[in-house]
């Protein structure tokens, strides 16, 4: 509904009032649930002393559930976006009724934009509790989270070794803008990683900086023929 806008921009009368009555359904019903039902099982754990300790911290145990942490997040995450709200801080602005764009709220909308994306994906994430209707699709989630951790590994070793040549390529005596430092190194090794680097890149890199080119070589037999392979290998063993 923030892009279903009128040719000159501005939402109508009849849209601000529909954000709005959908903002509050979520508000109301889905936060306000959310914090009654963690504010129980919280009370529930301390009082029984069902907690985890990480040093002083004492965690509830319920959270041990990846689906309580995730609606935790949530939870946390809409309170947030209450207090960012752009239809509270434009109500006194003397603009239109219900509005989202003011100049009081234009240091907050960046802000709520991402916490509406981060809410839109837990709330996703949350629906895959209905797999259980379905005996094929469940046993596929299943698999899928028995595979989460092999995932984390290659990423994690790619990430180690797009470092290390990251930290190499910026000390290289070579003048490509794109390996010319630390954070630049590592965006563009990321980028061959993903298969996102122009071929033409490539080509500068060959004709430009020989040594470059060998050691992006040496990157991409690493992290593309081996770790991938190897991580096929343990999904496959997994």
């Amino acid at each position: 509904l923030t892009h279903a806008t009128e040719g000159d921009g501005e939402m109508a009368a009849s849209e601000r009032v529909t954000m709005l009555i959908f903002r509050l359904f979520i508000y109301i019903f889905s936060m306000g649930q959310m914090i009654s039902k963690h504010s129980r099982l919280c009370l529930r754990d301390y009082r029984k002393g069902s907690v985890m300790r990480f040093g002083r911290l004492a965690i509830p145990e319920y959270l041990q559930k990846w689906q309580n942490t995730c609606s935790f997040v949530l939870m946390l995450t809409l309170v947030v976006m209450l207090c960012f709200e752009p239809i509270l801080h434009c109500l006194g602005d003397g603009g239109d009724l219900f509005t989202t764009t003011c100049d009081d709220s234009e240091p907050f909308r960046f802000t709520y934009a991402l916490l509406s994306t981060i809410a839109i994906l837990l709330y996703f994430v949350l629906m895959s509790d209905f797999t259980v209707f379905s005996t094929r699709v469940s046993a596929f989630t299943l698999v899928c989270t028995r595979l989460i951790s092999e995932l984390f590994l290659f990423i994690f070793a790619a990430g180690i070794c797009s470092v290390a040549f990251a930290c190499a390529l910026a000390a290289l005596r070579q003048d490509d803008e794109n390996f010319d430092s630390l954070p630049h190194a590592l965006l563009h090794l990321w980028k061959i990683v993903l298969n996102m680097l122009s071929l033409t890149a490539f080509d500068d890199m060959e004709d430009e900086s020989p040594a470059l080119f060998v050691a992006v070589a040496i990157f991409i037999i690493l992290t593309g023929i081996f770790f991938l392979s190897l991580f096929v290998a343990q999904l496959s063993s997994a």
